[in-house]
C-alpha cells in the first residue's frame, strides 16, 4: 500500500470518528433547546399585563406579569471610572475599552 492511500484511509476512519462522536452532542443540544422552548412556552400561558403601572393589582403580585409604557430617566448617568456624566432622559452608557500593549 502506498502512503497516500493509507493517509486517506486514515483520514476517513477520522472523519467517521468525529461525525460519531458527534451526534451525542447534538442530541444533548437538542434537548438543551426543547427544554428552554417549553419553558418560553409556559411562561408565555401564564403571564399576564398589569394595565396601571402606577397602581398594580394586588391578585397578581408573586405572579409573572409583563408591562407596556415608555422609559425615560429624569436623572443623569454618571460614569465614576471615567468622571463621565450623560444627557438627562438617558436610560443605558456603555463604553468600549480597548487594552493596547507594546511589542
Amino acid at each position: 500500500m502506498s502512503d497516500n492511500f493509507a493517509d486517506s484511509i486514515l483520514a476517513s476512519i477520522g472523519g467517521l470518528f468525529l461525525i460519531l462522536i458527534s451526534v451525542p452532542f447534538l442530541l444533548i443540544n437538542e434537548r438543551h433547546n426543547v427544554k428552554v422552548f417549553s419553558l418560553f412556552k409556559k411562561a408565555q400561558e401564564t403571564c399576564e399585563e398589569v394595565e396601571n403601572l402606577e397602581n398594580p393589582e394586588i391578585e397578581k403580585l408573586g405572579k409573572l406579569v409583563f408591562a407596556q409604557g415608555e422609559a425615560f430617566n429624569r436623572e443623569a448617568i454618571f460614569d465614576h471610572d471615567l468622571l463621565l456624566e450623560s444627557e438627562p432622559n438617558c436610560l443605558k452608557m456603555e463604553r468600549e475599552i480597548k487594552m493596547l500593549q507594546w511589542v
